[in-house]
């Protein structure tokens, strides 16, 4: 979830069976690109060279273990932003995702098999980085309710903002055709697809009903294609439908729809 702070600084920590120099390069090249998008340093890190804790690559690369820790600060005067401020009646907005976003390999993988290789630029997309566009809300003077990355657990993500409310997204972004292509490939029914990926969604935005335009206004100056995605409903549970799809999901678990939030 989101919560109102300013990102200050990155640290990363990788753990790797062996050095390999390119792949290192590569890690740090995108470390570098993350960062700057974020608009903030990364001002240490470390490299540990374990073999006998990680697993056997049979040959491969390098197996690796790469974790960053993100540190931000509540400017003064700013509020935290932990969604218990969300009503019935308020506006979701939706950005954009760039495709899995880092979530749902090991089902993409077993569902996509030897294709892999083909769609390998489509799977490894960067994952974006949605500071710019919550920083354009606080500039135009608006206060999100709500602020929740769409990552593991899809749109259900929505859903573990503060407030016991429900939710119904029912004009969400389109989804990248690879998710097209791993549901075909792998036989992967709906109610699966929407509680593992983000579906084309990577962020979404809950303000009154009375800022919707602006939000949208300065998220798109900031370079973003936001949307109106849905809205807040008052049916207590913190419920997501997805009528485009057909689906009511709970919990961390999508279902075929019986009813409506």
């Amino acid at each position: 979830m989101g919560t109102g702070r300013d990102p200050l600084a990155l640290l990363d920590y990788i753990a790797t069976d062996r050095i390999d120099p390119d792949v290192l390069e590569a890690i740090a090249r995108g470390l570098y690109r993350g960062a700057d998008e974020a608009g903030i340093a990364i001002p240490g890190g470390e490299i540990a060279q374990i073999g006998a804790m990680l697993a056997d690559s049979a040959g491969g690369g390098p197996m690796l273990d790469l974790v960053g820790t993100a540190v931000g600060a509540i400017p003064d005067g700013r509020a935290p932003v932990d969604g218990s401020q969300v009503r019935a009646g308020d506006a979701v907005l939706a950005l954009p995702s760039s495709g899995l976003h880092s979530n749902g390999y090991s089902l993409a993988r077993r569902a996509l098999g030897r294709r892999t290789g083909e769609l390998a630029d489509a799977l490894l997309a960067p994952t974006r980085v949605y500071v710019r566009a919550a920083e354009a809300l606080w500039a135009a003077g608006i206060t999100p309710h709500g602020l929740a990355h769409i990552s593991g657990g899809g749109l259900l993500n929505v859903a573990r903002l503060a407030a016991d409310v429900s939710y119904t997204l029912d004009a969400l972004p389109p989804a990248p055709p690879v998710f097209g292509l791993i549901a075909e490939a792998g036989g992967i029914p709906p109610q699966t697809m929407y509680a593992t990926f983000n579906m084309g969604t990577g962020f979404c935005v809950v303000v009154a009903p009375a800022d919707a335009e602006a939000a949208l206004d300065a998220m798109t100056a900031a370079g973003e294609q936001p949307v109106v995605a849905g809205s807040v409903t008052g049916r207590p549970g913190r419920y997501v439908s997805v009528p485009a799809a057909g689906l009511l999901g709970h919990g961390d678990v999508f279902a075929v729809a019986r009813d409506t939030v």
